[in-house]
C-alpha cells in the first residue's frame, strides 16, 4: 500500500478526523492519514479472511510523521523451489548440467563488440544539482546566526511530549 498511497498528517493532530471515507474513496484519492490507510488495510484483511481491528492511540510527532516507504522490509520473501526437483541428486543435477554444455559448441566469433558510451539521465543529473544546492543553502542557514530566529530545541522538546493521535491495524 505504500506504493500506491500517499500519507498525509492528521490536520489537527491531537484531534480525530470529523469524517471516516470509505476504503473505495481513499483507494480513489490515492492518500491519506493514518486513520484512513488503516481502515484501507483493515477492510484489505477482513476481505482476505484476517480478524483485523482499527485502534488509535497517542503517539509522539515522531511516530505520527514517519515515513517508511523507501525503506528495504526487514526480510525477504524467497520463492519457495519446485517441489518435482526436491528428490533430484545434486550431483545428478551438476552431471546434466555438464552433459549440456558439452553439447554446445563454443561460438566462433569474427568480430568485435564495440562498447557504448555511459547512459547519462538528464532528469537524475537535473535531481543531483537540485540536491546539491538545496545541501548548500542548508549548510549555510545552520551557520547563520539570526537572533530572532525562535528558539527550535525547545520547540522540538515541546512537540517530542506532546501526544499527537494515530491510528494502527490490529490482527
Amino acid at each position: 500500500m505504500s506504493d500506491f498511497l500517499e500519507y498525509e498528517e492528521l490536520d489537527i493532530p491531537n484531534k480525530l478526523p470529523d469524517i471516516m471515507p470509505s476504503p473505495a474513496n481513499v483507494l480513489d484519492w490515492q492518500q491519506g492519514d493514518s486513520f484512513d490507510f488503516s481502515i484501507v488495510l483493515c477492510s484489505l484483511l477482513i476481505g482476505a479472511g484476517y480478524d483485523a481491528y482499527c485502534v488509535y492511540g497517542a503517539a509522539p510527532k515522531y511516530i505520527t510523521t514517519k515515513d517508511e516507504s523507501l525503506m528495504d522490509p526487514p526480510f525477504s520473501l524467497e520463492l519457495p523451489e519446485d517441489k518435482e526437483n526436491d528428490d533430484i541428486d545434486p550431483d545428478e543435477e551438476k552431471m546434466r548440467r555438464d552433459e549440456k554444455k558439452e553439447d554446445v559448441p563454443a561460438p566462433d566469433f569474427k568480430f568485435e563488440i564495440k562498447s557504448k558510451d555511459p547512459l547519462i539521465s538528464k532528469f537524475v543529473d537535473k535531481n543531483t544539482k537540485f540536491a546539491e544546492e538545496q545541501r548548500i543553502q542548508n549548510e549555510l542557514k545552520e551557520i547563520t546566526i539570526d537572533d530572532d530566529a525562535p528558539d527550535l530545541e525547545k520547540h522540538d522538546e515541546l512537540e517530542a511530549k506532546k501526544k499527537r493521535l494515530h491510528c494502527w491495524v490490529m490482527l
